[in-house]
């Protein structure tokens, strides 16, 4: 088997359905690969429609987990029984394009790669004409993983290739339900891999309405990213690879989060001062960061222990006031 595509579904069976389909297409008659289909405990009629679907397509795998448990265990148990030697990562909202995975399995070969990451369409739900959609191109990578992680480097879940070798030991981590495809190619990326680059798109990313971000979830996300951050400190910190800038660009992510943490999640708070006193002592933000020159100087006055909480206050007090 040449490549296993992994879709994990949650009561998704109509748009499932699609990116499966579109997976025919994109693989052609000469390349043998697999679907493998998680069902990540849909409701039981979302079930059945998706296991008949399935059933008719003989590269088609479904496997049924009996509750709901994410996308990230979804994807680790289509991990458990992939045959592929390359490994795709497919949401079930997304669709391959024609001829796709035999351009990627090409430029992989053709480079002695351990993944390759490609460019995407993005296009709204709703529009069919890919004419319209928005063309994005992979990210340059920096050279070595460190100066690429924390220059932002990144690609949604769909646009990478993996070598299975390179990943054998790599595993979705439920603690992090966003970014986890970020999360997913820093493990990966940490491991130091051949990166080859596909300036052509190979899948269609579809936009569709959700909530807008909560306190809740904004919190989560600021957890989630701090996790991250601090597997890559603890990396960096134990190859002995912490360069001043580094150490700038750790905290520049640490800061971010700063301000909805004082706001919904005091102990966090605390957790990410406590690591930026570790990480940077006397750090102080980047314009790019912290971009408001009123912001800026009132930091280089009163030092973000300060100025957090003042500045958290003043716009709970300027809310009452509009709201009044």
């Amino acid at each position: 088997m040449i490549v296993s595509i992994i879709i994990p579904v949650h009561d998704r069976a109509g748009l499932a359905e699609q990116a499966i389909a579109s997976v025919a297409l994109c693989a052609g008659p000469a390349l043998s690969h697999e679907v493998i289909v998680v069902d990540d405990g849909s409701a039981p009629e979302e079930a059945r429609r998706l296991a008949k679907f399935c059933r008719d397509h003989p590269t088609c795998r479904y496997i049924r987990l009996q509750r709901n448990r994410g996308p990230q265990l979804a994807r680790n148990e289509g991990l458990a029984v992939a045959s592929g030697k390359y490994i795709k990562f497919l949401d079930s909202d997304d669709l391959l394009l024609p001829g796709a995975l035999v351009k990627e399995v090409a430029t992989i070969e053709g480079s002695s790669s351990d993944l390759v990451i490609s460019g995407w369409l993005r296009s709204s739900m709703d529009d069919v004409n890919l004419e319209r959609a928005v063309s994005s191109n992979p990210m340059p990578y920096a050279g070595n993983p460190y100066d690429a992680i924390l220059s932002g480097y990144g690609s949604p879940i769909s646009a990478v290739l993996y070598r299975s070798t390179a990943i054998a030991e790599v595993r979705w981590d439920p603690r992090v339900p966003h970014p986890d495809d970020w999360f997913f190619l820093i493990k990966v990326l940490l491991r130091e891999p051949r990166i080859a680059t596909l300036e052509e798109p190979v899948f269609v990313w579809r936009d569709h309405g959700g909530p807008r971000a909560s306190a809740s979830s904004l919190s989560e996300y600021a957890h989630a990213r701090f996790h991250i951050l601090d597997h890559i400190y603890a990396v960096m910190r134990e190859r002995q690879l912490l360069t001043p800038w580094r150490r700038q660009c750790l905290c520049n992510y640490l800061y971010r989060d700063i301000y909805v943490a004082h706001r919904f999640d005091l102990p966090h708070y605390r957790r990410i001062l406590a690591r930026l006193d570790e990480i940077g002592p006397g750090f102080f933000p980047d314009a790019v960061v912290e971009g408001q020159v009123i912001k800026r100087v009132l930091l280089r006055l009163l030092g973000y222990r300060r100025y957090v909480p003042l500045h958290n206050r003043l716009r709970r007090f300027w809310r009452r006031n509009e709201a009044g």
